[in-house]
């Protein structure tokens, strides 16, 4: 997915690595709130003109953050295709909520909550990596597919549920049992299941 850029210089791509780094720590260490472009030069030992000419904003900066997999590794957030939908949704459900328990992740996120209300870029971007709105709906589809869900089945809905529920219990602290993964995908997609998942 390509970020638009103002017209400069042509990017050195080491110093873009060396840029893109060094906001990826800062945000996830300190939040978005405290994310300066001084400090990401600094990190990155660049000339805050030299961020400037290749993006305009710290939201730009951390949307191609985004978009590029240094702030949320991709392959922990595509669902795997190897069994039955219900079994690789739970598996992935499970896989987001164990990363978000995990470390200075439950942090990252809420930063990225904080960001994403702020900016439309960095909402797009973060829609697009953890929202689901695409990975969950081209999984879901796959299900319909094989025969395993109606048709029907209202994807958007679907993802947005599993997201907000997920989302909901970063933002009030709440503990994320094992079964919880479990027991949200079967409310949300049992009720549209054709075949059973296999025991």
């Amino acid at each position: 997915m390509s970020i638009n850029h103002r017209a400069g210089a042509q990017r050195s791509e080491a110093a873009r690595v060396a840029i893109l780094d060094a906001a990826a720590k800062l945000f996830a260490s300190s939040g978005y709130e405290r994310l300066t472009m001084e400090g990401i030069a600094s990190a990155a030992k660049v000339g805050k003109q030299t961020i400037y000419r290749w993006w305009p904003s710290r939201s730009a900066l951390i949307a191609e953050c985004l978009a590029d997999g240094y702030l949320l590794p991709n392959d922990r957030f595509d669902p795997p295709t190897a069994g039955h939908v219900l079994e690789d949704i739970s598996a992935w459900y499970s896989s987001v909520a164990e990363y978000f328990r995990a470390g200075n992740n439950e942090r990252l996120l809420l930063s990225l909550i904080s960001a994403a209300a702020g900016d439309p870029g960095v909402a797009e971007h973060f829609n697009a990596r953890f929202g689901g709105g695409h990975t969950i709906e081209a999984r879901l589809q796959q299900g319909i597919d094989a025969g395993e869900l109606h048709p029907e089945v209202p994807m958007n809905q679907v993802a947005e549920a599993l997201i907000g529920a997920l989302i909901l219990r970063v933002l009030a602290r709440s503990t994320m049992e094992p079964a919880f993964a479990r027991d949200m995908v079967q409310l949300v997609l049992i009720p549209h299941q054709i075949s059973p998942t296999r025991t």
